[in-house]
């Protein structure tokens, strides 16, 4: 299968936008709604709704802009913001006030490129080296959800000193609270979490999710990376290597997004296949005067 943008715009919900995806990125004060077995919304404060599913979006769009003074439709793709605006010129009684694109980057893994032959690759292969000699305790559960919330707060700390205050830890908290359980068990096989202990000492957790045969969600993963430099690259490397020494065939990453400088990270380490977009849409309150963007 190629995974380039078309293919991903077209399967964007099947392939990322899963159950597990959208838990990550809500915090303990939004409440979901479900339907049938989906989680479709979640509201925050009874005030703002920010919508999943575009067909719930349509079916129910009167209610959720007669009830709620904020109303959002996320992560969605292309496709799908072009259908919102195509129903808005005709006639669906909707203002688009904002639009945040994110980026998404693809990486494809197999046995050779997990070598990390060639100039290009050294800093991968020394990385691996050095933690591999390490004697790094690597789980798939975690010794006590202590040592999670611990790590997080600590990457939280480091985050939001270089972010000027913005760290979005909370999201990782609220899942490991409220979601890692039931998602571990509902999941099985397609679920791989990862936890690296250091002297009894959690410094490293990853999630991913196969949401295909050769296609996996890097959901989170968080580091101490202050006291273990460049471990965030090991991390994945030992996932990587994971998923390739138990199904022995390529497969592809979504490695994350970024909303507006591609981070160095992301673009440079491991083999880039293909870029594709997803986006946030922020539709602005009746009373107010705006045209719609287009």
């Amino acid at each position: 299968m190629i995974y380039d943008e078309e293919y991903m715009n077209e399967n964007y919900d099947r392939l990322l936008k899963t159950d597990t995806y959208i838990k990550t990125f809500i915090s303990k004060v939004n409440v979901p709604i479900y339907k049938d077995g989906k989680m479709i919304a979640t509201v925050k404060s009874g005030k703002d709704i920010a919508l999943y599913d575009y067909e719930d979006y349509i079916e129910n769009n009167e209610y959720y802009f007669n009830n709620f003074e904020n109303v959002r439709l996320n992560h969605i793709s292309k496709i799908t913001v072009d259908k919102v605006k195509k129903d808005i010129k005709g006639g669906l009684k909707n203002v688009i006030s904002s639009q945040i694109r994110m980026i998404h980057l693809l990486k494809y893994i197999d046995d050779e490129k997990l070598q990390f032959n060639g100039k290009e690759f050294r800093v991968e292969r020394w990385n691996r080296n050095h933690y591999d000699k390490m004697g790094l305790e690597i789980l798939q559960e975690y010794k006590k959800i202590e040592d999670v919330i611990e790590l997080l707060d600590f990457w939280g700390k480091i985050k939001s000193k270089e972010n000027g205050g913005m760290s979005f830890h909370g999201y990782d908290k609220n899942f490991f609270n409220q979601y890692y359980k039931d998602t571990k068990i509902n999941l099985g096989d397609n679920f791989i979490p990862l936890f690296f202990y250091h002297n009894d000492r959690l410094i490293s957790v990853l999630v991913l999710e196969r949401t295909a045969t050769d296609f996996w969600i890097l959901h989170t993963r968080k580091c101490d990376r202050l006291n273990y430099p460049n471990l965030n690259l090991y991390t994945d490397i030992y996932g990587f290597r994971m998923i390739w020494e138990k199904y022995k065939i390529p497969f592809y990453v979504n490695i994350g997004f970024e909303t507006g400088k591609r981070c160095t990270y992301k673009t440079k380490r491991f083999y880039t296949h293909s870029e594709f977009k997803s986006f946030h849409l922020k539709f602005a309150k009746k009373t107010q005067t705006i045209t719609t963007i287009f």
